[in-house]
């Protein structure tokens, strides 16, 4: 059993669950605050990909929890590693674009669970 993958795993599984609850909440003043049913609805249906993205993750990493077969980590591995890098530079590019100052890496912390999950993975296909 590869003990990173399940570290990944179970902290991806709860993302996605206090996404799901905690986000869901959020994206709701959405509908208020702006006004447009379309605006929301969209903002709402691109946040719940997110969801599924990471759903799917924790499957995937759970999967490759219970298989540690070494095919399967050297090529699932680095195209998750991959992902979740982007995910990292994506979001840490956003919030320095936005020029929100530094208050709002603080604010907006989920670069910080791409950057555990991204150091969980490496150890867990090199280990």
């Amino acid at each position: 059993m590869n003990y990173w993958f399940l570290a990944s795993s179970i902290l991806t599984g709860i993302a996605f669950f206090v996404h799901i609850i905690q986000g869901s909440k959020e994206t709701k003043i959405l509908r208020v605050s702006e006004g447009s049913k379309q605006s929301y609805l969209q903002a709402f249906a691109a946040f719940q990909l997110v969801s599924v993205d990471l759903l799917l993750l924790a499957l995937v990493l759970g999967w490759m929890t219970l298989n540690p077969h070494l095919d399967i980590i050297r090529t699932l591995g680095p195209i998750l590693l991959i992902w979740l890098m982007g995910w990292l530079v994506a979001w840490i590019t956003s919030l320095l674009l936005s020029r929100g100052g530094k208050a709002y890496f603080w604010k907006l912390p989920q670069w910080i669970l791409f950057f555990v999950l991204c150091i969980l993975i490496f150890f867990g296909i090199y280990s």
